[in-house]
C-alpha cells in the first residue's frame, strides 16, 4: 500500500469542511408513465458519494422489478453518468445509453482528499450523503486492493495528514467506523524554523479524479455504450421508460463533459 505525507492544513488545496447537501439527490420517481432515477452530486463532494450513490439508485430500481431488456437513458457524462451507465450493463440491462447535453473538454483535479463526513451530521441529506461516501469507501478500497473488476489502483492511494487540533475534518466518520485510526496530536516541523503546535494527524484516500475519468471512458468504449449530444430540456422527452438523471438535471446544473477519444459519439 502506498502512504504518502500531506501537510494538509498548510497547503490549503482543498477544504476540510464537511460537504454540503445542496445539489445532492439520490431519488426514483414515476413521471408521465416514465420511471426516473435520480442520481447526482456536486463539486468535491461527488467523488465521495460516486459509487454509493448508483448503487443505491440501482438497488432502487431493480426494486420496481423492471424488466433487464428495457431501453434505459443515462444523462449526463460526467463520473456519475459513466459510472451509472457502466454498472447498469456489467449488471445485465441490456440495452443502455449514454446522452450528454454539451460535450466539452474536461480538466479534472489531480488530486482530492476523500472526506465522507464529520460523522456528527443530523440534516436527513448529509446522513445519507455520509451513508453513500461509506459505501463508496469500501469501493475506493477494492479498487486499491488490485482486484476491482475494471478500475485499477492508479486511482488512489493512502495519504497521512495533518490538521489543526480544533478543527472537525470530514474524515471523523471513518474513524468513528474504524476504518481509519484516532487522530494522534504531533508538533509540525515544515523546516521553516517555526514548530507547529496543537495539530493532529489523520489518514485517509487520496483520488485521482483524471485518471478515474480515463478508466471509466475506456469502460464506457469497451461496452459499446453509445454516447450522443443531445439538449435534453425534459426527462420527460426522452424515448425510454428509464430515465436516468446524473446530470442534475430540474434542480442542479447539468455538467456534462467532452472526452476526445470517445469512439462512438
Amino acid at each position: 500500500m502506498k502512504l504518502r505525507l500531506f501537510f494538509y492544513s498548510l497547503l490549503g488545496v482543498v477544504s476540510l469542511m464537511a460537504p454540503l447537501a445542496a445539489g445532492f439527490n439520490v431519488s426514483i420517481e414515476e413521471r408521465n408513465a416514465k420511471i426516473i432515477v435520480h442520481c447526482y452530486d456536486q463539486g468535491v463532494s461527488k467523488w465521495n458519494t460516486l459509487f454509493g450513490a448508483v448503487e443505491q439508485a440501482i438497488e432502487m430500481l431493480r426494486a420496481t422489478d423492471i424488466d433487464e431488456s428495457t431501453p434505459i437513458r443515462v444523462v449526463g457524462a460526467g463520473c456519475m453518468g459513466m459510472v451509472m451507465a457502466i454498472e447498469l450493463k456489467e449488471r445485465g440491462f441490456e440495452h443502455v445509453s449514454i446522452t450528454a447535453n454539451d460535450l466539452r473538454d474536461f480538466t479534472a483535479p489531480e488530486s482530492l482528499l476523500f472526506t465522507p463526513g464529520t460523522g456528527k451530521e443530523t440534516a436527513p441529506l448529509d446522513v445519507l450523503r455520509v451513508r453513500l461516501g461509506i459505501s463508496s469507501y469500501y469501493t475506493y478500497q477494492f479498487i486499491d486492493s488490485g482486484l476491482h473488476p475494471y478500475l485499477n489502483k492508479s486511482i488512489v492511494y493512502r495519504i497521512i495528514f495533518f490538521t489543526p487540533a480544533d478543527k472537525l475534518p470530514a474524515v471523523g466518520a471513518l474513524v468513528k467506523l474504524g476504518f481509519i485510526a484516532p487522530p494522534r496530536s504531533v508538533r509540525l516541523d515544515v523546516g521553516d524554523g517555526k514548530i507547529r503546535e496543537n495539530y493532529v494527524e489523520y489518514c485517509s484516500w487520496f483520488i485521482n479524479p483524471a485518471e478515474l475519468i480515463k478508466q471509466l471512458v475506456n469502460k464506457v468504449n469497451q461496452l459499446n455504450i453509445t454516447v450522443t449530444v443531445d439538449e435534453v430540456e425534459a426527462l420527460e422527452e426522452c424515448d425510454e421508460m428509464v430515465v436516468c438523471n446524473c446530470a442534475g438535471f430540474e434542480g442542479a446544473d447539468m455538467t456534462n463533459m467532452n472526452y476526445e477519444f470517445l469512439t462512438n459519439i
